[in-house]
């Protein structure tokens, strides 16, 4: 038998990304780098009502999926285990659906999620928190799914080869801790030249945020400007004219302040010489310049305009139809929309669940002695989304009418289930 040909193993290239002991370099946009880019971040996630209003229905459609542990073996040991995990997640110290709603918003925001899993052994009631449990058979199971806040990882740590060690966090200190990768979990939104950092999925949306928020503030100060006029005051040309140090000077500043705390809230006003009549001043004078009132800029139509930009990126559009006079969900295109948000759910979701069934369970079924992969269970998530009960009845209607599909009692309570009914009784026919 002829050798074995063993092809060159080494890495000759790169990921592209972008790395300086650790600290990333990845972004382009000088405003979004580093800690300053994740600040505004947070700010367009706590500030901006469209963008808080996205993630608030991003959390509540993935708060109301269902979450399964399946069993691919189909065997006895592959559902005593299922049952196992299932029990691990109910034993936490806090609810996998409060992690589940914190990370969801770390992703949307940050692009990437860090999260701990801190174990605990199984000893019944016991005042350690490190051996408290609702279970004593003395298993490893997780104590708690530690979210580490995106804006707290100062920088990575990685290998020869470009892969992830872990993560640097700041601890409130001061100092910092090293969270190493065999004890946590990365999740991203997507994986670009190797970033664990992911990319935020309101990053299309910042060059929209950013004009929005302007032309709102400006808008604002238009309408007040109108309702109460600009403060106008005139004084002698020697006042304007003063040196620096003069007692004109002094005169002059005393004048400038005086404008400026006639409106607290925006200080601004105008300092003019004083009109002349005849060869002569009239002193000073105090007076509000009023606006004209109309203006060739729609602010209103634009705002909106960048406001539905800001949501475009996410498919999150179809939370805006219906408004000012727009074509509501009962529409074809609000439909599309709607099944666009939700398919971009969906995949966001599975990105979710694949670090936990690649890393969360097989690391604790071997904490406990488990090694055959093949009994491990699956964690998956049910739909987004139920049918929409009227292209459901058509459905069935035009299946059961040509005899494809035959109503019986698992049907029936399905489309009980799916229409918020009572399941129907044993007794009761089946319709």
């Amino acid at each position: 038998m002829a050798p074995r040909k063993v092809p060159d193993l080494n890495i000759l290239g790169w990921s592209g990304l972008k790395q300086h002991g650790g600290t990333l370099d990845d972004e382009f946009h000088r405003a979004l780098k580093g800690e300053r880019g994740k600040k505004i971040l947070r700010e367009m996630a706590d500030n901006d009502p469209i963008v808080g209003t996205i993630i608030q229905g991003v959390s509540t459609f993935v708060r109301q999926t269902e979450v399964h542990l399946r069993n691919p073996s189909e065997t006895p040991a592959g559902a005593e285990n299922a049952e196992f995990v299932a029990q691990c997640l109910d034993d936490m110290s806090a609810s996998f659906d409060d992690v589940l709603s914190e990370l969801m918003r770390s992703l949307i925001v940050f692009g990437f999620g860090y999260l701990e899993l801190v174990y605990k052994l199984r000893d019944g009631d016991n005042p350690d928190a490190r051996r408290n449990s609702d279970y004593d058979d003395g298993k490893v199971g997780w104590r708690k799914w530690g979210m580490r806040p995106a804006d707290t990882i100062q920088r990575w740590s990685f290998d020869d080869d470009g892969g992830i060690k872990g993560a640097y966090q700041l601890l409130q200190s001061g100092g910092e801790v090293f969270l190493p990768i065999e004890k946590c979990l990365l999740f991203r939104t997507e994986i670009i030249n190797g970033n664990p950092e992911g990319r935020s999925m309101l990053r299309n949306s910042f060059t929209s945020y950013y004009y929005a928020k302007n032309l709102r503030e400006i808008e604002a100060i238009g309408i007040e400007r109108d309702m109460t006029g600009l403060p106008v005051l005139r004084v002698p040309p020697a006042i304007m004219a003063a040196s620096t140090g003069s007692r004109e000077a002094a005169i002059r500043a005393d004048l400038e302040k005086l404008g400026q705390q006639i409106k607290r809230d925006e200080r601004a006003f105008m300092m003019l010489p004083a009109r002349e009549y005849g060869g002569q001043t009239t002193g000073y004078d105090f007076e509000l310049m009023a606006s004209p009132g109309t203006h060739s800029v729609d602010t209103d139509t634009v705002i909106r305009r960048y406001e539905s930009r800001m949501a475009m990126p996410l498919l999150a559009e179809v939370m805006f139809l219906g408004v000012d006079g727009s074509q509501g969900l009962g529409g074809t295109l609000g439909e599309v929309k709607l099944e666009m948000f939700e398919r971009s759910i969906t995949a966001l979701l599975e990105r979710i669940a694949a670090p936990i069934n690649d890393f969360a369970i097989p690391r604790l079924m071997r904490l406990n002695g488990s090694m055959d992969r093949e009994v491990y269970p699956t964690f998956t998530f049910g739909p987004v989304s139920r049918p929409r009960l009227a292209e459901l009845g058509q459905f069935l209607q035009q299946t059961v009418s040509s005899m494809v599909i035959t109503p019986d009692r698992t049907l029936e309570n399905y489309v009980r289930e799916q229409a918020g009914l009572p399941q129907a009784e044993d007794e009761e026919a089946v319709a």
